[in-house]
């Protein structure tokens, strides 16, 4: 009996606390799920047209409860107006959750986004009810992004949602995962971890340009990377798995391969006649395809100059070793020399070299290595770029800028501890701690913020960039060849020895139209072309670099 009487108690207890699980709500759920079983209530109403609304929640279960709102669509009563996505409840925020006490009502804000178009815009008097799913299609997957990355403007949200493509959307400020930026001419350029390179502005945002990119050095007028090259490049015997190519920011954009290199991690200066490059060992000089040296170590620092490179080496017996590289009829010349201090940090302007002791004083010196007077006696130093006409000291204090000005200029430390860069270019100065860029504007004493606008992370990039195979540095060297055309006859003028030959053809632009198949016609004689308005004729030849004198 009384093994009976325990299996009933015990029996008992089960079904109650399966019934009582049956009427509890699971502690967090999104919230047009929590509305479907029945575990809340929802009134909405639009506080700002489709941009902004405000929730009544209230909780019809036993126990507290947490719904997120990203994701949810409210839909309207009677009224033909436009549905509402909800996506964040406070701009910048991911934080879309909130929670209701057991038998109470809680209230908040959400930013939403119209989801049709076509129909007039809801007001505080439209009646809005909670639909009883998520936001169907592309609407509910870009809700998701927006929440993932609450960064990106809520309008920018607004244009993805209409187009149907989360690639309208944008968000701003440097990728999470960025891993080196440069500045030249205004332009931004961005490397992330992945190797994929983005170029933009403030008022053209950032896109992709490349990918594969192991590193990038810039100089005045362009920028050179380091870049594995592909597979179909290992048919020529001087490649390395490795080049430098040049990517021209001022005519279109065109990539062209300069420099083959051996496996490198860096690129810390290059040039049409050469590259320095570093691995884990060793610092190199590349300067052709089978001329090659090593020229120190991966510790030393390199400073790019007017006419080169300036290498800072090991410090010895309170000397600094120096190797100068200059630029000589399409010729390298290597330089050593040294200096009569022990230095950490160098960097050049046009008036002197500018060093850092290793104990943080600033000293400047000759382009012969010989210790000048500093016009300030700047003390703790920590780091200094060269820019255009001055060079950038950080102190402990702030950053002194000295060169080109009659006195030093202090000026205050960057916001979040930003590391300094310069454009040199433009003679420019910004600062970057991700994911926010900053120019120090001089006109009003102050670090700007430069706005950048991107795609966000993990969306595909623009139908405009192309396939890897036509973005890769060194691919889009020359436009795909024409069909083949019957060379003119062998005349006086013909030079038929000449071992190359290339026929242009200019056009009248305004007649320039789709191609459409050629008709058979009979030869007018050789090399005539008598739909052709002009032509001429380029010959090259090519010596034997052998017989040079």
């Amino acid at each position: 009996m009384r093994s009976a009487g325990g299996l009933g108690v015990l029996l008992s207890f089960l079904l109650a606390f399966t019934s009582t699980s049956r009427a509890s709500a699971p502690n967090r759920e999104p919230l047009w799920q929590a509305k479907k079983l029945g575990h809340i209530t929802v009134k909405g109403v639009s506080t700002s047209g489709h941009s902004a609304a405000r929730l009544v929640i209230s909780n019809k279960t036993g126990e507290d409860i947490s719904v997120d709102v990203n994701g949810s669509y409210l839909q309207p009563r009677g009224s033909r107006v436009q549905p509402l996505g909800i996506g964040l409840m406070h701009a910048g925020s991911s934080d879309t959750e909130i929670s209701v006490r057991s038998g109470s009502s809680a209230s908040t804000g959400v930013l939403t986004v119209c989801m049709d178009q076509s129909v007039s815009s809801p007001n505080s008097c439209t009646a809005f009810e909670l639909a009883e799913e998520e936001a169907p299609g592309q609407t509910g997957q870009i809700l998701k992004m927006w929440k993932d990355q609450p960064t990106i403007d809520q309008q920018s949200i607004q244009t993805a949602v209409w187009s149907g493509h989360a690639n309208d959307a944008w968000t701003e400020g440097l990728p999470g995962n960025t891993k080196k930026v440069g500045v030249l001419q205004g332009e931004v350029l961005v490397l992330r971890e992945g190797g994929e390179l983005l170029r933009g502005s403030a008022a053209d945002g950032l896109t992709q340009i490349a990918s594969g990119i192991v590193d990038f050095f810039l100089d005045r007028s362009g920028l050179h990377a380091l870049r594995r090259t592909r597979a179909d490049d290992g048919q020529r015997a001087h490649d390395r798995g490795f080049c430098i190519a040049r990517y021209d920011l001022g005519h279109g954009g065109r990539w062209s391969e300069e420099q083959a290199v051996y496996p490198a991690e860096r690129v810390l200066w290059a040039s049409s006649e050469g590259a320095l490059v570093a691995d884990a060992n060793h610092l190199y000089l590349f300067a052709g395809p089978f001329d090659w040296r090593v020229l120190g170590s991966p510790r030393d620092q390199v400073t790019p100059t007017d006419e080169g490179a300036l290498i800072m080496g090991e410090s010895k017996n309170g000397e600094t070793a120096l190797t100068r590289i200059v630029r000589e009829d399409d010729q390298l010349r290597v330089d050593e020399l040294s200096a009569s201090a022990k230095l950490s940090t160098i960097a050049q302007a046009p008036d002197a070299i500018y060093a850092l002791s290793d104990k943080g004083s600033l000293l400047r010196l000759s382009r012969q290595g010989e210790r000048l007077a500093t016009k300030s006696p700047a003390v703790d130093c920590r780091s200094i770029v060269s820019a255009r006409t001055f060079v950038a000291i950080r102190t402990g204090k702030g950053v002194v800028l000295e060169g080109s000005y009659r006195d030093p200029i202090s000026i205050p430390a960057p916001p979040d501890g930003g590391e300094l860069l310069a454009d040199r270019g433009r003679g420019e100065l910004y600062a970057f701690a991700t994911p926010a860029l900053h120019r120090w504007d001089s006109k009003r004493s102050s670090w700007e913020k430069v706005h950048l606008r991107r795609k966000p992370d993990g969306s595909s990039h623009p139908a405009s960039v192309s396939s890897p195979a036509a973005t890769t540095p060194g691919s889009v060297t020359a436009p795909a060849p024409a069909p083949a055309e019957a060379a003119p006859a062998a005349g006086p003028d013909s030079d038929a020895g000449s071992p190359l030959r290339v026929k242009i053809r200019l056009r009248d632009p305004a007649a320039v139209s789709p191609p459409a198949a050629p008709a058979a016609k009979a030869d007018s004689g050789a090399g005539s072309e008598p739909d052709s308005p002009f032509r001429f004729w380029v010959r090259i030849r090519f010596r034997d670099p052998a017989s040079r004198e």
